[in-house]
């Protein structure tokens, strides 16, 4: 993907960034996080959406892989 898409959630005083890498899933995390609100509160983490050599999803926050 040559621009990640970055989506900011915001719940209360914080905030969450989801920034996908993976073109083809782009709209779906669109759809689903698309009536969030995105202003107000502090940034305390971003997940990042990639794939990996085998195709397939992983997701990590900061240099830690949560999900495969």
């Amino acid at each position: 993907m040559t621009n990640p898409v970055v989506t900011r959630v915001a719940l209360g005083q914080c905030a969450v960034e989801v920034e996908c890498r993976v073109d083809s899933l782009a709209p779906a995390l669109a759809l689903l996080l698309g009536d969030t609100r995105t202003t107000g509160g502090e940034v305390q983490t971003r997940f990042v959406i990639d794939t990996n050599a085998a195709s397939q999803f992983e997701i990590h926050r900061g240099e830690k892989r949560c999900y495969q």
